[in-house]
């Protein structure tokens, strides 16, 4: 076999193509007969062009730029203020903007201690130009500030991505219960009767409440409408009233102190009265002397009309009149009045009279 040119330049492409069709059915002549001439230097490369020593390979897809990268929409998380108890969320994107696959297998948090992840489960496999997103949450446990570092590792060339957090941890920010009034005055209450003044309750805060108690000292003060335990929501308000029904006569004071989970709580209601004591009543009755000889009158009252009648006095009385200093207000009586002879007759009862007494 003569060899009289060999092309190995890429302007020709007609040329290099038949060029390398000839050279490998050489190969091929030259394998199947088992010979092994001493072939010229360039007939060698020539071969070894056309594939002699076994097969071609592609050159690495994606040239140099062939590598997985990794990107994080951010690189640092700031919570903020976050109350004790409760969490902050939030999103972190990893997308690969890279032309291979990009492999994330670890996801660890060191230097904080409220800080931890959600909705990653690794290993995890990006293509190219795909993304995942997960959750950064921080609970703070304590009332102070707190900064971690959350490490990501890959395959990128870049391992390990890091993302700084940071948050702290403040009081919980609950409802706040405002009561109107914050301070009742009961003036003068007759014993007897009762006064009742309404408080309203709201809910001023930004977060739920819940009305847990309500506690009075004095038997003179009551509640009622109120019924426990009550959730209020923001904005929200309730009404219930308070009754003083003094129990004794004088002044009387107590502190109506409402518990909750509110920020202010316990919330107070100053109460205040006097119980005063029932006004003095009489009935002063009057009549006609006789014109007999007598020792005197005796007085009788009836609490209902047509009796029967009690005495109310124990000796006949000269004058022809009587003032009953026992009268109760609100009560009505029916009086009548006989006369005592010096010889100790009695005479027949008068005719009857009918008094209400007024209340208080």
């Amino acid at each position: 076999m003569t060899v009289r040119a060999v092309h190995s330049g890429g302007e020709d492409p007609e040329l290099s193509a038949a060029f390398m069709k000839t050279s490998m059915a050489a190969c091929l002549l030259l394998r199947s007969k088992g010979f092994s001439p001493r072939l010229p230097l360039l007939l060698s490369a020539a071969l070894l062009m056309a594939g002699c020593g076994g097969g071609t390979s592609a050159p690495p897809q994606g040239g140099s730029s062939g590598v997985p990268q990794i990107n994080v929409n951010a690189v640092s998380v700031a919570f903020g203020n976050v109350s004790v108890g409760s969490s902050g969320s939030q999103t972190i994107v990893i997308t690969n903007t890279g032309s291979r696959n990009l492999t994330l297998s670890q996801a660890d948090v060191s230097g904080g201690f409220g800080f931890s992840t959600r909705g990653l489960t690794l290993p995890l496999t990006l293509p190219p130009g795909q993304g995942t997103s997960f959750s950064v949450i921080f609970t703070p446990q304590i009332f102070a500030s707190d900064s971690g570092i959350l490490s990501v590792a890959s395959n990128a060339v870049t391992s390990p991505t890091l993302i700084s957090l940071s948050g702290t941890g403040v009081q919980r920010s609950s409802g706040v219960l405002t009561v109107d009034p914050s301070s009742i005055a009961f003036g003068g209450v007759s014993l007897g009767v009762h006064s009742t003044r309404t408080v309203t309750l709201t809910n001023t805060g930004v977060l739920d409440l819940t009305i847990s108690q309500n506690n009075l000292t004095s038997t003179a003060f009551s509640v009622s409408g109120l019924f426990l335990p009550l959730s209020l929501a923001p904005g929200r308000s309730t009404s219930f009233a308070v009754q003083f029904a003094p129990n004794g006569a004088g002044l009387a004071d107590d502190i109506l102190s409402l518990a909750s989970d509110a920020a202010n709580s316990p919330t107070s209601v100053v109460l205040g009265g006097n119980g005063l004591a029932l006004p003095p009543h009489s009935v002063t009755l009057s009549w006609n002397a006789s014109n007999q000889a007598i020792s005197g009158y005796l007085v009788y009252r009836a609490n209902v009309s047509g009796g029967p009648y009690t005495p109310l006095t124990t000796a006949p009385v000269a004058a022809p009149s009587f003032t009953d200093l026992t009268a109760a207000g609100g009560q009505t009586y029916s009086y009548v009045v006989t006369a005592i002879t010096d010889t100790q007759i009695e005479s027949l009862f008068s005719n009857k009279i009918s008094v209400t007494v007024p209340s208080p």
